[in-house]
This record gives C-alpha cells, sequence and structure tokens, in this order.
C-alpha cells in the first residue's frame, strides 16, 4: 500500500521542507498524536511519515556534522599538544604546519634525540674507561 500511495503522490509532490515552511507561514497549530510525537494540525499519514523521515535524516546529518567536528577536535588537541611540547625543545617548528609536515620534522627530531643520546653515551662511557685507566 505504501508503494501506492508513493507512486500517486510522486506526480504532484511538493518536498516536506516546502509544506512544513509554509505551514509555518500559515500560523497551524502543532498537535500531539497518541503516540506522543508532534506534528502540523491536518497533516495526513504520508505527511507525517515524510516529516519523520524527514526529521530522522536532519538528525543524521546533524550526527554527522558533530562527529566530524568532534574527530577534528581530537585531532587538534593532540597535534597543539605536540605543537607545545616540541615548541621548548624546537622553538624553529611554526604553529601553522601540516600534519604530514609535522609528522616528518616528528620523525626527524626523534632521531636527532636518539643520535645525541648515543653519542652522550659513547662519551660517558669512554670518560668512565679513561677514569679507570687512570687508576690502575
Amino acid at each position: 500500500m505504501n508503494a501506492e500511495i508513493q507512486r500517486t503522490e510522486n506526480k504532484t509532490q511538493i518536498p516536506i521542507d516546502e509544506k512544513i515552511y509554509q505551514w509555518r507561514k500559515e500560523s497551524r497549530k502543532i498537535i500531539k498524536d497518541e503516540y506522543g510525537l508532534y506534528f502540523y494540525e491536518g497533516m495526513t499519514p504520508s505527511e507525517k511519515i515524510e516529516w519523520i523521515e524527514n526529521e530522522i535524516e536532519n538528525i543524521k546529518e546533524k550526527i554527522k556534522f558533530l562527529n566530524k567536528q568532534e574527530k577534528e577536535n581530537l585531532n587538534k588537541r593532540d597535534i597543539d599538544y605536540d605543537y607545545n611540547y616540541i615548541e621548548k625543545f624546537s622553538p624553529q617548528i611554526k604553529p601553522d604546519m601540516t600534519i604530514k609536515d609535522f609528522q616528518e620534522r616528528n620523525k626527524k627530531y626523534i632521531k636527532d634525540f636518539r643520535e645525541a643520546e648515543r653519542t652522550s653515551i659513547k662519551n660517558y662511557k669512554n670518560e668512565y674507561e679513561t677514569e679507570i685507566k687512570k687508576y690502575k
């Protein structure tokens, strides 16, 4: 039966958004049905279904947008934290770097840090060995 309703309505169908806009302009009354849902007075069952589907789509779009914003905010927080942390050691990093540039700079920083660590360990070893030789 739904398929029949859709086929007959598709010929002269007005989008539900336009209908809702028109009803708002007319100041139609909003009523609560037996299931606790709110609709404009005089809506047909098919219009109610369209409106529900439209509202679901709108909510899904809002959720997508919020998920995207949340993801961007989480990424931004991590990057900002890393900027602040590394800025102490490497002030030449620019705050408007892309993630790829930042990752490459990070790799170089980590490589340089490990290299410095190795050479300092090597130097300490040499110092300790020369001290041992003095005592022999």
